[in-house]
């Protein structure tokens, strides 16, 4: 049996890529003793109000009987267990080619190398507003897609430890401006004559250098 945990932050409707608890050999199909197993949670959840979980058991090939899976405890450990670990959250900013970041403990930016994937590139602008809060201007605009920031170097004060290449994942909506994606042409069910449900075809371009991120793009 393999074990896999998942994690979905739209109520059950699309799941992570699932990461495995233990290894192939750690439930056989014979009688085990319990043992205790974690994973961190990812970065990108940490500033979420709600998250699924998703804890699949996968059977591998095979006849005879098999092998039942008994769960005895499952728990989200208490973040005060975990203050020696550097995390951050997003706060919302009126400012649309800005992020604000709020980080767990008060912090130090050793070095002003911050970048940001998605072709943005080093931050233009880096202010420390808060001991434990940093604003971030960028260039352009920033459109709705999951993004890494990289931090060179930066240390924190709780801890006095510097962390370097530090990163931090998220996903980041805001209304995409118009004229960014074109509608080329809208063909209400292309294929009428074939025996299928209707379906539409609506061709589009994006006219940016940055990728943008279409969520339920079929709603």
């Amino acid at each position: 049996v393999a074990l896999t945990l998942s994690f979905s932050t739209d109520e059950g409707n699309s799941f992570s890529d699932p990461f495995q608890i233990g290894t192939e050999n750690s439930f056989p199909n014979e009688d085990t003793g319990y043992q205790l197993y974690s994973l961190p949670l990812p970065d990108s959840l940490s500033n979420r109000q709600a998250i699924t979980f998703k804890l699949e058991a996968i059977y591998g090939e095979g006849t005879g009987s098999a092998a039942r899976l008994f769960l005895d405890d499952f728990s989200l450990s208490d973040a005060v267990e975990q203050i020696e670990s550097l995390t951050a959250k997003l706060l919302n900013t009126d400012l649309d080619s800005s992020l604000l970041l709020e980080f767990n403990q008060p912090v130090s930016l050793i070095s002003k190398i911050v970048r940001l994937d998605n072709s943005y590139g080093q931050a233009k602008q880096i202010s420390q507003v808060k001991d434990n809060q940093v604003l971030l201007k960028f260039d352009d605009y920033l459109y709705n897609n999951t993004y890494k920031l990289t931090f060179e170097q930066i240390k924190s004060l709780s801890s006095d430890e510097t962390y370097k290449d530090w990163t931090f994942t998220f996903d980041f909506n805001q209304p995409t401006p118009k004229g960014a994606i074109v509608i080329n042409e809208l063909m209400p069910d292309p294929n009428a004559k074939e025996k299928h449900l209707p379906t539409q075809s609506c061709p589009m371009q994006n006219s940016l250098s940055f990728s943008i991120e279409l969520t339920n793009p079929s709603g």
